[in-house]
């Protein structure tokens, strides 16, 4: 059993990457806007990919970044052996400032 875990959590530290292309939010950017974004980690959680959230707000610094955990976070974690655990980033964009 402890052979087939190791398995399963090299499999997912191979194929993480391929899985963290997939983003959920719309393609139009709106100002003010929230986007949930997959972020994906490893290594007892020491690991964590780094991805630029710009193009999410049209080039702009997001206004607050949010990390959650769904089900299927928590199950990829207990199945690899805790060698992958990925997590959720709620971005908020930031709101259009008023031109006068």
């Amino acid at each position: 059993m402890r052979r087939i875990l190791m398995a399963l959590g090299a499999v997912g530290l191979l194929f993480g990457g391929v899985a963290g292309a997939e983003e959920f939010y719309n393609g139009t950017v709106q100002p003010g806007e929230t986007h949930i974004v997959r972020q994906e980690r490893g290594f007892f959680n020491a690991l964590r990919m780094k991805k630029d959230l710009r193009p999410l707000c049209g080039g702009m610094q997001p206004a607050s970044v949010e990390v959650f955990h769904t089900v299927g976070d928590g199950f990829a974690a207990v199945l690899t052996g805790i060698l992958y655990t990925p997590a959720h980033l709620r971005v908020t964009c930031p709101a259009p400032t008023a031109l006068r």
